[in-house]
């Protein structure tokens, strides 16, 4: 659901128009959302001030599925109630394990998900 936006890099996981896709060719915050099996469910990735995207591609048959589904929901329930993104991103991370927020370069980031998507 990508509402007619630029395209990206690949195809985002969920990016509700609310919230603007980044800016793949400079820096963001990035965090890995994961499950306890270290199964990574996707990548969150946030530049200021209302720029948000989701990337995963945990499918039905993984176990990080419930949790994608669970992100996908904050961003829509975000969208409709016009969360600014710095919030909506307290709300995710309060809700789901992740990897400490670091401040990273997409490009770079763009490759490792490629990578690990066997793209």
């Amino acid at each position: 659901m990508l509402h007619d936006r630029a395209s990206e890099p690949f195809e985002l996981s969920y990016a509700p128009k609310r919230y603007p896709a980044p800016d793949w060719e400079a820096l963001g915050t990035v965090t890995r959302i994961w499950v306890p099996d270290d199964e990574t469910v996707g990548w969150l990735v946030r530049q200021d001030p209302d720029r948000l995207a989701f990337l995963s591609d945990a499918g039905p048959d993984k176990l990080g599925y419930v949790i994608r589904e669970l992100v996908r929901e904050l961003m829509a329930q975000g969208a409709a109630r016009g969360t600014p993104a710095a919030d909506l991103w307290t709300e995710i991370l309060g809700r789901t394990l992740h990897t400490t927020p670091t401040e990273e370069f997409l490009p770079a980031i763009v490759a490792d998900v490629r990578k690990e998507w066997g793209n």
